[in-house]
């Protein structure tokens, strides 16, 4: 028995060996040179050799560490002119990822449009925003959280349309709730009269519902979802 243990002992031993032996001889380990890479070329090649989604989705998440800081420090127009070929990179692998199969790829890069402020994508996101539900069933609340979100960053027409749609339908939900934390965050003033009127919709359901047990936990929820929307109205009413 205990030869039998030593045995296996050494087998697994011999297996790890081998193993390290790959990533240090022939293998390069992709989350190391994501970590390593110092330029968006780099990130773009870690991308498009992996067939791992999450090895592509950490490549397009390092892109704000790599570029935004450049970007931040010349400014949108002098890193274009200073590095035209970085710029084109960047939109090479962004587009590269908002069309992955894989939902946590487009969700990363939808981020990252937004942290890096790339206001060429407005129109994409507005679109994508209407059609995630027949390129991502099931999943298109999250594509659409996540294109709120970059659209409140990166702000503009687009983003002004959809955030009124969205308070317009006068319901307590997570979008709703997310636009409202986007506007008290950025102190839109000129979006306080679609917050108004979104909150006399939740006060007008919210007098329409029973306040009884069995409505209790609906009662409460628009309650609370009123009380925010109040809230932020007062706030962008005062800038």
């Amino acid at each position: 028995m205990a030869k039998i243990v030593h045995l296996a002992l050494s087998s697994l031993v011999c297996l790890l060996l081998c193993v390290s032996s790959a990533w240090g001889e022939g293998e390069k380990n992709p989350r190391k040179e994501i970590l390593k890479a110092s330029s968006v070329e780099e990130l773009q090649g870690i991308y498009k050799g992996s067939e791992n989604a999450m090895i592509r989705r950490d490549a397009v998440q390092a892109l704000s560490r790599v570029h935004a800081p450049k970007r931040e420090r010349l400014g949108k127009r002098a890193a274009a002119a200073a590095g035209p070929e970085a710029e084109e990179k960047v939109l090479l692998l962004l587009d590269q990822g908002l069309q992955d199969p894989n939902v946590s790829v487009v969700k990363e890069t939808i981020r990252q449009i937004g942290k890096l402020k790339r206001d060429e994508y407005r129109e994409t996101l507005f679109e994508l925003f209407y059609g995630a539900g027949d390129r991502f069933p099931g999943n298109q609340k999250e594509i659409r959280m996540e294109i709120i979100g970059a659209l409140g960053e990166i702000d503009g027409r687009e983003a002004e349309i959809l955030f009124r749609e969205i308070l317009a339908q006068g319901v307590a939900n997570s979008m709703t709730a997310k636009v409202l934390t986007i506007l008290r965050a950025t102190g839109d003033a000129s979006m306080a009269d679609a917050v108004a009127a979104h909150g006399d919709s939740l006060e007008g359901i919210l007098q329409a519902i029973p306040d009884t047990p069995e409505n209790r936990p609906r009662y409460n929820k628009y309650r609370q979802a009123l009380a925010f929307a109040r809230s932020v109205e007062k706030t962008l009413a005062e800038r």
